[in-house]
């Protein structure tokens, strides 16, 4: 169902955030379970959000007009951040799609490498960072806690590749791991440690 097609007594000025899970896509945002217990999004002018309807769709009312920036947080998935302007009298939308995260609970033959980056010199966690998977050029970032989540949506296709992550930052020493995969891999890395240029 596209977002325009849902029935909303708009009010004055509204938002309609439409989150979708990246992994699942185009299937909407998300299963039952996750709904409104686990995403929590934050807005500025501190906007009172409506429940979530069963598309995965956050309504605003009321809203004045100017700009605005939204961040959406869950422990499973990558934490997404948009900026954006309302404008009075009509209805903005906005689209997040959600990239799962470290602890992002794949079913079926899903496979992926996640893993912890550490500043080699203080053993600290390195948020930021870049994890380029080639040939499949999937990408990821870590997290405040150093850690980044690689999948692949296609297991049959890279079973058997050699699936080489590196690692990137303008303040670090680029590093490369290489994978074997297999199908239906689960792969953790061991905590890989960068060394400051």
């Amino acid at each position: 169902m596209g977002m325009m097609e849902v029935k909303l007594n708009l009010g004055v000025k509204s938002l309609a955030i439409h989150a979708v899970d990246d992994f699942t896509a185009p299937v909407d945002f998300m299963y039952k379970e996750y709904y409104e217990s686990d995403l929590n999004i934050g807005i500025s002018h501190g906007a009172h959000r409506v429940k979530a309807s069963q598309q995965g769709i956050y309504y605003y009312t009321n809203l004045p007009g100017g700009d605005y920036s939204v961040t959406l947080k869950s422990p499973r998935f990558v934490t997404e951040e948009k900026t954006f302007s309302i404008t009075t009298g009509s209805l903005t939308e906005i689209s997040a799609r959600m990239k799962p995260g470290y602890d992002y609970k794949f079913y079926g033959d899903t496979a992926f490498i996640r893993g912890t980056v550490i500043d080699s010199a203080t053993n600290r966690p390195v948020q930021g960072i870049r994890a380029l998977a080639l040939p499949r050029n999937e990408e990821a970032y870590t997290d405040e806690k150093g850690r980044f989540m690689l999948y692949f949506k296609d297991p049959i296709l890279i079973a058997g590749e050699q699936i080489s992550v590196t690692f990137q930052d303008a303040a670090f020493q680029s590093a490369t791991v290489n994978v074997d995969m297999v199908q239906r891999q689960k792969t953790t890395m061991d905590t890989v440690a960068l060394v400051k240029v």
